[in-house]
């Protein structure tokens, strides 16, 4: 019978429990390990998705390193040199402004702001530098390894602004 047996001294002692009813040392070993090995997983899951671990073991695939899009009657050319943007690397993207007539469009103000798509952070900032011939430099800086989405924004002056998005990877690097 593995039923608890409570006994009292005569002189109103603590009651005490008896042998029957302690628990086997495997059992409390077993438990140590599965509440010690939960709360190690939890907190291992938890480094891995605040702190983007994952983008180590199994990096995103590099970013399309010459990418076109349109923002109202412009195109923009995205060009990344190496294909290989990196968190807080000295990152290079070349952005080409020209006109529905493929003329070059000098003289604007050329800014982006990425953002990471796969979870809520504030934005990043960056300004673009004129090169001539519509060609803008940009040094964004990125602080987690992930997918970005690199909003660039520009303007005339006396125009109204324009935007258009490019996907970008970044890795560690």
């Amino acid at each position: 019978m593995t039923s608890a047996h409570l006994t009292s001294s005569a002189d109103n002692a603590a009651p005490t429990v008896s042998k029957a009813a302690e628990t086997p040392r495997w059992l409390d070993r077993l438990m140590r390990v599965v509440i010690f090995g939960g709360g190690a997983f939890v907190f291992g899951a938890l480094a891995w998705v605040h702190l983007g671990l994952g983008a180590w073991l199994f990096p995103p695939p590099p970013t399309i390193p010459h990418q076109v899009a349109a923002a109202g009657p412009y195109t923009v050319t995205f060009d990344a040199p190496t294909g290989n943007l990196t968190v807080y690397g000295s990152n290079t993207v070349i952005l080409t402004l020209r006109d529905a007539t493929g003329h070059a469009v000098n003289g604007a103000t050329v800014h982006a702001e990425m953002v990471m798509t796969t979870m809520a952070m504030p934005a990043l900032n960056a300004t673009a530098t004129a090169q001539g011939n519509g060609t803008y430099r940009l040094h964004p800086i990125f602080n987690m390894a992930g997918i970005w989405k690199m909003q660039v924004i520009f303007s005339l002056p006396g125009q109204v602004k324009h935007q258009t998005d490019f996907i970008v990877s970044v890795r560690w690097q």
